[in-house]
């Protein structure tokens, strides 16, 4: 091998001083190797959480368009004309406890069918 046996011995006693650990392996602050088989980027896309987006915006459309009339004016004048419960009384001529209940209805309808929704995945 074109050395002499005491650098080999030096070289064989170095190597058993040293330890090999794997790039895939992380030794935590109790001396515990933990395996790694990944590292998740915070800023990573998780295509579980876009699918279920797109499931409850799927569901929602179909709920919404199962709604009673009222109740469906009611969500769209609160939730995408933005407009404050009293506002909403004073369009469709009713009382503000009218309006709540009617929101307070189409919100347990919506609710319920997305809760259907989530039970069949």
């Amino acid at each position: 091998m074109g050395i002499t046996k005491q650098e080999l011995h030096r070289a064989v006693s170095e190597a058993a001083l040293s330890a090999m650990i794997s790039i895939d392996e992380v030794i935590d602050e109790d001396n515990d190797v933990r395996k790694y088989t990944s590292i998740p980027d915070p800023h990573a896309v998780q295509p579980e959480r876009v699918f279920f987006e797109q499931v409850t915006k799927e569901a929602l459309v179909k709920a919404v368009e199962r709604l009673p009339e009222k109740e469906k004016l009611v969500v769209s004048l609160c939730y995408f004309e933005e407009l404050r419960l009293t506002e909403i009384a004073d369009v469709l001529s009713i009382s503000v406890s009218r309006v709540s209940q009617l929101h307070s209805k189409a919100m347990l309808r919506l609710h319920g069918a997305i809760m259907s929704v989530y039970e069949h995945l």
